[in-house]
């Protein structure tokens, strides 16, 4: 801990006695007496450990973790949520990132990293954005040049790669350790490349393409073990990821490339697979409950696009480990529509004990059942706009009937409830209603909504007077 971090502490410690309204007040007459020009340097030191007090557990936590972010933030673009059962060059799991910051800082570049003070709270505290960042930058580079040597011993020696695997808690961190160090090394030369697309991206009409497959031909013309990172470089700056395919895919050259080219495809097709996956995450993540069907919605759509124009460039049967893996996304996707859809049958259910009898005591209209109705349309509103597959449409025409027959039973309960006057039904049976006429303009248009807009309004207009 440096003097000046040893003299905050001490400050604090010793203001930790006054309570929190006197530690503010004693911040506020230091800022007025430096706005009235009172430079002494010991005001500083007395306004920073005032100001260490102030900080919230989530502010100080927030302040903390500037650092690891720091370290990490160059490879924003080649972080992905989860990763599949291989490894791919150029694609690096944020699970990784914790146990490898965790080794380096607190094993394996201890010393580097005390000696920075980034292990001290109160030095990291008073240090700005800009500061902190360039202390972190000065040990990164100091810790990448000490790895980049490290693993180049390890490379010839099993029993080292062994001893940092386990160090680091599994071969896949230890891979994706690799792969941040050989970045780290080719970074100047992938920044001043994607540096020199942003005219071209943001036209990608014909001639702007032929202008982006020319720069990465180019590339990989003079760096061919590069492409992986060229492709993961582009896929978050192009509007479509699976331009990458098709970008790929016309990629042409001459005989002593072809094997390049084709890993090019293989690279962009690979890609494509974390961003299929990534949509697939999105959907199944989504906790019991009614789903937010804007946003289910949109992933699904992107999924089947996306999985629609693999499908130009990738053999989905082919018995290759990314068809295999895309197998299984497809599975998942078809199981959990399956799920929700089959889910629907408690709507189903719940409509059959409505009586039939006009005469009959009014059923129980609750939160369930309105629930019941809501999940119901919006499963059906996803499904009706991601209809592309063949699986979904199966499964939806398993139930269209049903379902159809569901509401127009439910609807005609709530508005007998509502001729009868229960005023405790009212919220539900509206709830009912409301989501009927949608299911209304979803599957037989407006004018068969309005019909039944109408008769609602009929009915409310007949209670009102009653």
């Amino acid at each position: 801990m440096s003097s000046r971090a040893e003299l905050v502490e001490k400050i604090s410690s010793y203001l930790s006695g006054l309570g929190t309204g006197a530690v503010q007040m004693l911040v506020n007459s230091i800022e007025r007496a430096r706005d009235n020009g009172d430079a002494d340097p010991a005001l500083n030191l007395i306004l920073e450990a005032a100001q260490k007090l102030l900080l919230s557990p989530e502010e100080k936590a927030g302040l903390l973790a500037r650092t690891k972010r720091f370290f990490f933030e160059k490879l924003d673009d080649f972080l992905v949520d989860q990763t599949p059962g291989w490894k791919h060059v150029a694609r690096i799991s944020r699970t990784s990132l914790d146990p490898i910051w965790d080794w380096m800082s607190g094993e394996m570049f201890a010393e580097e990293f005390h000696a920075r003070g980034l292990d001290d709270e109160a030095t990291v505290l008073r240090l700005s954005d800009s500061a902190l960042r360039d202390c972190v930058d000065a040990y990164r580079d100091q810790c990448m040049q000490r790895l980049s040597d490290i693993l180049s011993d390890a490379s010839s020696s099993q029993k080292m790669t062994q001893h940092f695997i386990s160090q680091l808690g599994g071969e896949d961190v230890f891979e994706d350790l690799a792969d941040i160090v050989y970045y780290d090394r080719i970074e100047p030369l992938l920044t001043r490349f994607t540096q020199s697309l942003p005219d071209v991206i943001d036209k990608i009409n014909d001639q702007g393409e032929k202008s982006l497959i020319k720069r990465i031909q180019l590339f990989i013309h003079q760096r061919p073990d590069d492409h992986h990172w060229v492709f993961a470089s582009l896929m978050p700056r192009l509007a479509s990821p699976c331009l990458l395919a098709e970008i790929a895919v016309k990629l042409g050259g001459s005989d002593d490339i072809r094997k390049i080219e084709q890993s090019c495809g293989d690279t962009a097709l690979s890609l494509i697979y974390y961003e299929l996956a990534s949509h697939v995450h999105c959907v199944t993540d989504i906790k019991s409950g009614q789903p937010d069907t804007e946003t289910v919605t949109g992933h699904l759509l992107a999924y089947h696009e996306l999985l629609r124009r693999v499908s130009v460039a990738l053999d989905l049967e082919s018995p290759s480990a990314l068809a295999k893996d895309i197998t299984v996304l497809r599975n998942t996707v078809s199981a959990w529509i399956d799920r929700e859809i089959s889910g629907i049958s408690g709507l189903m259910r719940r409509s059959l004990r409505m009586p039939k009898d006009k005469e009959a005591p009014v059923p129980d209209f609750d939160d369930h059942l309105a629930d019941d109705c809501e999940r119901a349309l919006a499963v059906l509103q996803i499904a009706r706009q991601a209809k592309s597959s063949l699986a979904l449409n199966q499964s939806l025409n398993s139930v269209t009937r049903d379902v159809e027959q569901s509401f127009e039973v439910l609807f005609n309960a709530a508005l007998d409830a509502l001729k009868q006057a229960h005023g405790a039904y009212y919220h539900y049976c509206e709830a009912v209603v409301s989501a009927s006429i949608r299911y209304g303009t979803l599957h037989f248009g407006d004018e068969y909504a309005a019909l039944l807009q109408r008769q609602f309004d009929a009915v409310q207009k007949q209670s009102m007077a009653s």
